[in-house]
């Protein structure tokens, strides 16, 4: 699996399971199948938690998906299949219906056809709720399926669009090295995906915002989701897909601190919130600032006593915890 296109064939059921772990980290992947005459074709474009392609499977009897934190969209050409959500009823796919799946304890998809290709969108889910929030004020997931008709001419749009991303990245392999091209086609299913979210309960996007305070307000909602993954102002920026001058120059305007203010200061604030909820025992204070992604250790307790008036040790003594 290469870190931008993929065209991955495999008769391994161990070598599939393998690939959709490396899509939805974090989560636990069963797959069951007749392992005598299973078969996969993948084509598409992967990314950190992102992934847009389509995938043909033959013989393939079930995944189960569990603690998944990303959203999952599947539109199939050929095939149908079954899909269950925690403990409600299945829902049947097919050419006709499709859908997306918000994160969930549980996903069991059943093959019925003995050949299944669909199309393929997994994306994290807390960078769809970050533009639901700055687009539409739209704060909670409001299902967690959503039924895409096929018939609908927004969905088809979408198909359209996972199509000709498959297609242009096969004719044009050397464009999918590229970090914009990438970016573009990222920035363009966040705003598919969000959109068919807010029209499911009938909200329209905020109108007339201030493009500066709104790339303050999802840099804010990041750093709060990501604040231990992240630690230069270029990488919020990345992510974001604007420039680090873009982003510093926003929050000069309609804040009082600068982007790698805000990321010290919420590190700072996860790093005490591990302190006074985990058990005794669990990990020491290096630990919990590692894990809120401070490196610095003897910066960390400095910093932590500025903001909180008191040392790290004074707040794992008061809440029982050991060093």
């Amino acid at each position: 699996m290469k870190n931008y296109y993929i065209t991955e064939s495999t008769k391994s059921l161990e070598d599939y399971t393998r690939s959709y772990e490396a899509l939805l980290p974090f989560t636990t992947i069963t797959c069951e199948a007749n392992t005598e005459k299973f078969k996969s074709d993948a084509h598409g474009i992967i990314s950190d938690q992102f992934y847009i392609g389509s995938n043909t499977t033959e013989y393939l009897s079930s995944i189960e998906v569990l603690d998944t934190a990303s959203c999952i969209l599947s539109i199939p050409l050929t095939g149908n299949f079954n899909v269950t959500i925690d403990n409600q009823p299945s829902r049947n796919f097919s050419p006709k219906t499709g859908g997306l799946i918000a994160p969930v304890k549980r996903i069991l998809f059943t093959s019925v056809s003995d050949v299944v290709h669909d199309l393929i969108i997994i994306m994290n889910c807390k960078r769809i709720m970050s533009r639901l929030k700055t687009q539409y004020n739209i704060t909670l997931f409001p299902e967690n399926f959503i039924e895409l008709d096929l018939s609908n001419e927004k969905i088809n749009v979408i198909k359209n669009f996972i199509q000709t991303t498959i297609e242009t990245a096969k004719s044009f392999p050397n464009l999918t090295e590229s970090y914009i091209l990438k970016a573009n086609i990222q920035e363009l299913t966040l705003l598919l995906l969000s959109d068919i979210v807010a029209s499911t309960i009938n909200v329209e996007p905020i109108k007339h915002r201030n493009a500066d305070l709104t790339l303050v307000e999802r840099a804010e909602i990041l750093i709060e989701n990501e604040c231990e993954t992240l630690i230069r102002v270029k990488d919020i920026a990345n992510k974001l897909y604007t420039t680090t001058r873009t982003l510093q120059k926003a929050f000069k305007k309609y804040r009082s601190y600068s982007p790698i203010q805000f990321l010290k200061i919420r590190k700072l604030h996860r790093a005490r919130k591990l302190l006074m909820e985990q058990g005794p025992g669990n990990f020491t204070i290096k630990q919990a600032a590692f894990k809120s992604g401070i490196s610095d250790i003897n910066r960390f307790s400095k910093d932590y006593s500025t903001l909180f008036g008191e040392l790290p040790s004074i707040t794992v003594k008061n809440n029982y915890l050991t060093i």
